[in-house]
Parts: structure tokens; sequence; C-alpha cells
């Protein structure tokens, strides 16, 4: 009898808050992902797109790192700040907000940025934020589709962030995360 794929020990993944130990890893991660994602530079140098996650992610501007792992190690991460602990250009003051989530290419497809996405929305309704705020490049469509089909809904107007414009996007913690179609082609699905 073959074992279900998705049972095994070994693609067990598990989010929970990184361990100190763990940050630089979690920063390699970051850039691993970025750096195979579709718009992630295109107006801004490879340099600055790696200085801003290395200090996102070692949480520089502070925030709680979380990281998705499995028996390899970590295959994702994200960074969830706290009500009023972003500065109000990026998402207002009330909002809770989460920055620089990857998610290695070899480990997409899977669910690990929904079940991210999750754990932050959990951490803001315990924050009792009103919403969870995440800033988009607009040339990062994938990343707009992702947050799109799992309820996000875009503000009506861009926020200036590192001289670029970006998409700002809210998500309403009272409401349940959309639980999207399981089709590879579904963006949400990733």
């Amino acid at each position: 009898m073959l074992d279900d794929i998705n049972n095994t020990e070994e693609n067990q993944i598990h989010i929970r808050h990184a361990y100190l130990e763990e940050y630089e890893a979690a920063v390699s991660v970051s850039l691993q992902s970025c750096q195979q994602s579709k718009g992630i530079e295109t107006s801004v140098s490879r340099k600055t797109t790696a200085q801003w996650i290395r200090d996102a992610t070692s949480l520089k501007y502070g925030g709680e790192l979380l990281v998705a792992t499995n028996h390899i190690g970590i295959v994702g991460a994200t960074v969830y700040h706290t009500p009023n602990s972003m500065p109000a250009e990026v998402v207002p003051r009330n909002w809770a907000s989460m920055s620089i989530l990857t998610v290695l290419p070899d480990f997409r497809n899977n669910g690990i940025g929904k079940r991210l996405c999750t754990n932050c929305i959990d951490l803001a309704r315990i924050d009792q934020a009103k919403y969870l705020g995440v800033a988009v490049s607009p040339e990062m469509v994938d990343a707009i589709l992702f947050f799109e089909a799992l309820g996000f809904v875009k503000t009506k107007y861009q926020k200036l962030l590192r001289q670029k414009q970006y998409f700002q996007y809210r998500f309403s913690v009272r409401k349940r995360i959309v639980t999207p179609c399981q089709k590879k082609s579904c963006s949400a699905c990733r």
C-alpha cells in the first residue's frame, strides 16, 4: 500500500514563531524566494531589495517572524506587525500588518502562503485589530492575485514606499479567510 504523500511526516508543514538562531536562515529563504518571483525588482535594484528583505526578516523594524518548516528546515516565512507598530505610510496606525510573505519555489502551490496568512490573521484577532494590511507592488501580479483570492481588498489609493508605488490591501479580521479551490492554476492555492 502506498503512503499518502500529504500525510507523511517529512511532508508535514508546521507554522510557528522563529527561534533566534533561525533568523539568518529565514533571510536566506526570503531572498531565494524573491529572486525567483516575477516583478520583484523592475524599479528597485537587487541590492536594495535584498537589504529591505534582510532588514524586515531580521526584525530591524520590529514584528514577529513566523516560519513554515518541514523536515528539511524553513520553507517559508512572513513578518507580522502588531497594530500601531508600522509607519502610517505603510498601513493605518490601528491596523496589524504583515510583510515579506515568501515560500520557496519548490514548495509553492501547497497552501503554505495561505497558512502563513491565516496565522497572521489569527494574531491580528488576538491583538484586536480591525484589519490586517499588506503593501504589494503593482508589478507582483502573482502576489496581487494571491491576496485577492484569499479575500484581501485593495484600498482606493497607493502608498509610496522606498521610492516606489505599492497597493495597500486589507483583510477584515472579523471574516474567515476564503477557502480557495485546489486547482494548480489558482493563485491562492499556491
